[in-house]
């Protein structure tokens, strides 16, 4: 059986569920690690708003980790493949070239109710310190989260700062049990734009935390 069909084994598109969803590049290349095709993945992602609410997202050299939750009449593979489709077109006509960009299908999970999405933003947008690209997620790019603002601010209290708005590593911040959950806030993105709950101003500027 085809690897894609068996990704989409068991696969069920609900309307308002949140979803984390992981695409990876063709044979693994590292396509995201060149600037300008790392953003056009998050711009992508902006662009499929209409279907799709960003939660946090964190885009690897050779992948894509993205927690999302699916708007009214928005079906999950047709927005993902909206996001491929975007990305694919935008760096072929950039770079000159045919290759494929992705690889066929995605993963999926489920997001339950009872899960802390915030928690689980923090371990997404992590990925790269644990992959030991950087010490700190303040020293990657191409990382976003609806939470950032708020996990600033908090954090920096819970983590023994003076004051709000004091440098600290969202990696390592533990918010107060409950508080972020179920919670759309303003979050201040990577371009200085505050939206509320929303990645739709994030250019991926380079060195921004």
């Amino acid at each position: 059986m085809a690897q894609s069909d068996r990704l989409r084994i068991g696969r069920y598109s609900v309307p308002g569920q949140v979803y984390l969803i992981t695409a990876v590049c063709w044979q693994r290349r590292e396509v995201f690690a060149e600037f300008l095709s790392a953003r056009e993945v998050v711009n992508a992602l902006r662009d499929v708003e209409p279907s799709a609410s960003t939660l946090c997202f964190v885009v690897m050299a050779d992948h894509l980790h993205w927690l999302m939750q699916l708007e009214p009449q928005a079906e999950l593979s047709a927005t993902v493949r909206l996001v491929k489709n975007l990305t694919t077109r935008r760096i072929r006509i950039r770079l000159g070239e045919t290759a494929p960009i992705w690889q066929r299908g995605f993963y999926d999970r489920q997001m339950r109710r009872e899960e802390d999405l915030a928690a689980m933003a923090r371990y997404v947008v992590a990925n790269p310190v644990r992959a030991g690209l950087v010490r700190s997620v303040r020293e990657y790019s191409f990382w976003d989260a609806v939470w950032f603002e708020y996990w600033l601010y908090w954090g920096c209290k819970l983590v023994g700062a003076r004051s709000p708005g004091e440098s600290c590593d969202v990696a390592s911040i533990r918010p107060q049990s409950g508080l972020l959950q179920g919670t759309k806030v303003v979050a201040e993105h990577c371009c200085g734009s505050p939206v509320s709950g929303r990645i739709s101003r994030c250019r991926g500027r380079k060195g921004v935390f």
